[in-house]
């Protein structure tokens, strides 16, 4: 018989702990994407007296003494990983009862992991304004080579400004000034901005002044925050996004107060990309082609999901129609994937003065269980648009996922790699899988954020991240006259 207790009455039943502050207020954790997958809904509610900190603070992870003493422990090398892997296999398959639990199904626990032979493909060549540069393999960092370079192609900034609480216009100013000498060395030429200060850093004292500002018809906003705040950064989002939409710039101040060059140089080449520029690419031997990736997120104020789309506009896939959709019931994901990549279409044509020949879709966030589903209801909707557009059109769908249980550790390498899938349910191109293969290489490089390799196409991370950024924070569609920049980054 079930009966209604108290957390002191349970944790005092359960774990003979007794609650001293009866009057403390709970911690309440809500279920986070990985939670809400395995059906938790209701919230975690903790006792702040039973509650330890976890993680690492900002201090702890400007230690580098303390980092590199962390990661002999979380960075764990291939050889302990295999010995660990092998001391299960054995202690599994000295139990009797395993094994008997294995012979009905015919199964049998390997005694070591499965070898097989991969290709290893090289770096790429980075591609500049003309020139090139190169990075190493190891490393996938371009950051040292592409110093004093040219872009491939940069805007002009002069009509910008800078909104900012007063008691920090040192150590903005000093920053800013840190972006002007950054840009010219690639390309970027940036003036000086307009600074207008503001009494504090509440949401409502952006907000004023985005208004009073936005007449001025600004090319981009700089906003600078002391603090990290979700409030403030969603409020500034919501007006520079939706409401008066422009180009905008957020930096936080563990930012802007670094010393030296790096953080303004990245900052640098967001605002380039932000304002249609192309900072780097690969070399694509494919003609006519688009390159589409699509993923979703959960908005954590309106109980809905929200599907990220963006599709390449150009030879060379550095620049995207990007947009973001609502949706209650997946369903409603084909019917707005549907009504995204007629737009797409349409933004190429105007580009290009054709539609592409090629389709390459990029389909992130789906699970194992879900590609049937995929294949029957996303997959139609593509080929119905295309059949209605232009049939000579030729589209391969790849269903790409990271959170996968293989591992697989080079026998030569310094550590263990996490592989992303790339399970292609759809190909009408008929290109080998070594082409596939190179094409999801390249586009891993042409992500404007990080000046090295992502896990997953830029297609898909830019996906991800308009529908982070739109589910997390302006909960709202954003604006259709941002559409063909990368303004989330």
């Amino acid at each position: 018989m079930y009966r209604v207790v108290t957390l002191a009455e349970y944790y005092k039943d359960k774990y003979q702990i007794t609650i001293r502050d009866l009057n403390q207020p709970l911690l309440v954790s809500n279920p986070k994407k990985t939670d809400l997958r395995r059906g938790q809904r209701d919230p975690a509610r903790l006792i702040p007296e039973l509650s330890f900190l976890t993680g690492l603070t900002d201090e702890m992870r400007a230690n580098f003494g303390l980092m590199k003493d962390v990661g002999n422990f979380t960075r764990v090398t291939p050889q302990k990983r295999f010995e660990s892997m092998m001391k299960f296999s054995q202690r599994f398959r000295s139990i009797c009862q395993a094994n008997a639990e294995f012979e009905p199904w015919g199964l049998k626990l390997a005694d070591v992991p499965i070898q097989f032979k991969g290709r290893t493909l090289g770096a790429e060549k980075i591609v500049l304004g003309g020139e090139t540069c190169d990075y190493a393999l190891h490393e996938a960092d371009w950051s040292r080579g592409m110093r004093n370079k040219k872009f491939i192609s940069a805007p002009v900034l002069n009509k910008w400004l800078v909104i900012y609480p007063r008691n920090v216009e040192g150590e903005v100013r000093e920053f800013v000034s840190n972006i002007l000498r950054v840009g010219p060395g690639n390309g970027f030429r940036i003036g000086e901005p307009k600074f207008f200060p503001i009494n504090d850093d509440r949401p409502g004292s952006f907000i004023n002044e985005i208004g009073l500002r936005s007449p001025m018809g600004p090319d981009l906003m700089m906003f600078c925050m002391p603090r990290q705040k979700a409030d403030v950064y969603s409020a500034i989002k919501k007006e520079v996004c939706v409401s008066k939409p422009c180009a905008s710039q957020v930096v936080c101040g563990k930012a802007y107060r670094v010393k030296g060059l790096s953080v303004a140089t990245k900052v640098m080449i967001q605002m380039c990309a932000k304002l249609g520029g192309e900072p780097w690419g690969v070399q694509i031997p494919l003609k006519d082609a688009m390159v589409v990736g699509f993923d979703s997120w959960h908005d954590s104020s309106q109980k809905k999901g929200v599907g990220g789309f963006v599709a390449s506009l150009n030879q060379n896939f550095t620049s995207y129609y990007s947009t973001a959709v609502f949706h209650t019931r997946n369903e409603e994901i084909t019917t707005c994937m549907e009504a995204c990549f007629v737009k797409a279409l349409r933004a190429y044509q105007g580009k290009n003065g054709s539609v592409p020949k090629k389709i390459f879709f990029y389909r992130d966030g789906v699970g194992s269980g879900d590609i049937a589903y995929v294949k029957n209801t996303e997959l139609k909707a593509i080929q119905q648009v295309v059949q209605k557009i232009d049939p000579a059109i030729q589209v391969c769908f790849t269903v790409v996922s990271k959170r996968i249980n293989t591992r697989i550790l080079a026998v030569n390498g310094q550590g263990t790699v996490s592989p992303t899938s790339y399970n292609i349910i759809e190909d009408a191109t008929n290109f080998k899988a070594s082409i596939h293969q190179r094409l999801s290489y390249k586009l891993c490089h042409l992500y404007y954020n990080w000046q090295g390799t992502v896990r997953v196409p830029a297609p898909c991370q830019y996906a991800h991240k308009i529908a982070f950024i739109v589910g997390e924070s302006i909960h709202r569609e954003p604006s259709e006259a941002l559409a063909e920049r990368l303004w989330y980054l």
